[in-house]
């Protein structure tokens, strides 16, 4: 069975477009467009693996990685971080707390590979 992935962003519209992808290739996903209730819903659902968005408002994802990083249940759950793209990453700080990035607008293939990349180092 493919991992329970928890896919965290405040665009409606991409957090369907992640699930309907996610859900294709077999990923079970839970959703959550609020960032106030991310940290909540991860340790209800306790995921395999997590992809959130870094710019939302209320809390940002680099905040929320950084929270789950530092929880003993969820401290070594994979983390996707979803980025704007390159050219306007001047006004987010440069420090990511996670390995794993990924910078928006991106296309299907890239963000699979992403998460295939960060479920395969996860394994290992």
């Amino acid at each position: 069975m493919k991992p329970h992935i928890l896919v965290i962003d405040d665009d409606v519209s991409l957090l369907e477009v992640m699930e309907i992808l996610l859900s294709s290739y077999g990923f079970v996903v839970t959703k959550c467009a609020d960032s106030t209730k991310a940290f909540e819903m991860a340790k209800l659902v306790k995921p395999q693996a997590i992809i959130v968005d870094s710019v939302m408002p209320k809390v940002s994802g680099n905040i929320l990685a950084a929270e789950f990083k530092n929880d003993a249940e969820l401290g070594n759950v994979p983390i996707l971080l979803l980025t704007p793209h390159a050219a306007m990453a001047g006004s987010i700080p440069l420090k990511m707390p996670t390995k794993y990035v990924l910078h928006k607008p991106f296309n299907s293939d890239g963000f699979l590979d992403a998460v295939y990349d960060m479920l395969t180092d996860s394994w290992e």
